[in-house]
């Protein structure tokens, strides 16, 4: 089984654990997205959108070429850009929906970066192993991951 196998296999596991009774949780596992830019990279998550209490609440992963987010935003006339073959970086993020009108940041794993293909298809498993930690760390509701304003 590949690496890749055993990351939506975690991710799919995480959206088992998070359902429990309620059944709210949704996957569609790993997903190789590509773009007019001519990249692509490999992105998953684990979210809810069932109930009040836990509308808007996600979690997800995403395996990057290392210059994904490097320079000015790609437009549909640009040339388009070659995909990195000697940096790849792994994010896990948790999301949470206010108020159904955009997502914010509410926690993050440590980003990964690895030199090749192999080292971040490991990388992106014990990234997803992470996030099921990530997951379980306050309480599955929206409010529970709602940053908290800043004291002054």
């Amino acid at each position: 089984m590949s690496a890749i196998d055993w990351a939506e296999r975690r991710l799919f596991a995480l959206r088992d654990l998070l359902s429990g009774a309620d059944g709210n949780w949704q996957s569609s596992g790993i997903t190789l997205d590509t773009y007019p830019s001519g990249q692509a990279s490999l992105a998953g998550y684990v979210e809810s959108w069932g109930s009040d209490e836990t509308a808007g609440l996600s979690f997800s992963i995403d395996l990057l070429p290392g210059h994904f987010y490097e320079g000015r935003p790609w437009k549909p006339d640009d040339k388009r850009k070659e995909m990195s073959h000697n940096r790849w970086e792994v994010h896990g993020q948790a999301w949470v929906t206010p108020d159904r009108h955009g997502n914010t940041l509410a926690d993050e794993i440590p980003p990964r970066q690895s030199a090749d293909p192999e080292g971040a298809c490991a990388d992106l498993v014990e990234a997803c192993v992470e996030l099921s930690e990530l997951a379980f760390s306050r309480p599955k509701t929206n409010d529970a991951w709602l940053p908290r304003p800043q004291a002054s």
